[in-house]
């Protein structure tokens, strides 16, 4: 048995887009079941890859520290999406077990309505000056490892690209 899980925890890392259609496609009580066993940094991909409605069910339905801990390790973007099919009572207390950073950017994003470019915006951007030594950032960046940065935007002086 430990020995699927682990197979089954290896597939949510490494193919968090395909194990988050599985995980829709379960009873929301199988899917929750599996987001409580697995450490919410492994289940973030997954989580931030579902539908919104599907990712709101599971957060609704896990206990609320696990859901805290999920909806805290997921993709800002993402979340914010979840978090909006999510009875607002529970949304708050969600956001306010979040860290201090990941909670403005979501209240920041949740305050935008939804049918407006600032809803959808994405909050986690790295932007570094020109003259900026590469090695440099690279280090920065690989010290916040719960950062999943994909792009960095380099700009000059002017704040342009």
């Amino acid at each position: 048995m430990a020995h699927s899980f682990d197979l089954a925890a290896a597939f949510l890392e490494a193919h968090p887009a395909e194990a988050a259609r599985v995980l829709e496609s379960l009873p929301t009580y199988e899917a929750c079941e599996f987001f409580v066993l697995v450490e919410p940094a492994r289940g973030a991909g997954a989580l931030s890859s579902m539908l919104p409605t599907a990712g709101a069910r599971v957060l609704t339905h896990l206990p609320e520290p696990s859901a805290a801990a999920l909806a805290a390790a997921a993709n800002t973007q993402s979340v914010v999406a979840i978090l909006r099919h999510v009875p607002k009572a529970l949304r708050d207390r969600l956001i306010a077990a979040m860290p201090a950073a990941a909670a403005i950017a979501v209240q920041m994003l949740l305050g935008f309505p939804d049918d407006t470019v600032g809803a959808w915006t994405d909050s986690e951007i790295v932007a570094v000056p020109s003259t900026a030594n590469v090695t440099a950032v690279l280090d920065q960046l690989r010290a916040v490892p719960e950062a999943a940065i994909e792009q960095i935007f380099v700009v000059d002086s002017a704040q342009h690209l």
